[in-house]
């Protein structure tokens, strides 16, 4: 039996794109979802509850950059300055040049839609 897979190839990255994608949009969703539900939606979240989200916001933005920079190299015709301007997150960008940083989380920097 032989394999169709090719790690290197742009249909692979395309795919891996919309699969990170569709992951993204879950995890959006379940967000908007958790902030409805809250107890606190009506009458403003509680801070832990806006650490949460922001945490959750978090993962969903790093899943969607991926998604970007995998579609990204997955095209015949790839610019570096083009790919890190579609990238949102700097941890991101830092990927792309070898200088990895830690997640800044701060309190009250929440952007959830």
């Amino acid at each position: 039996m032989t394999s169709q897979f090719d790690p290197g190839g742009r249909a692979f990255y395309a795919s891996l794109a919309r699969h990170l994608g569709a992951i993204s949009s879950d995890v959006a969703e379940i967000e908007r979802l958790i902030a409805t539900l809250s107890p606190e939606a009506d009458t403003g979240l509680a801070h832990e509850t806006l650490v949460t989200l922001q945490k959750i916001d978090h993962i969903r933005q790093r899943i969607a950059d991926l998604a970007t920079l995998f579609e990204s190299v997955g095209q015949d015709d790839v610019c570096e300055t083009t790919v890190i301007d579609r990238i949102t997150l700097a941890e991101t960008r830092g990927l792309l040049n070898g200088v990895a940083t830690k997640p800044q989380i701060e309190a009250g920097d929440l952007d959830l839609f």
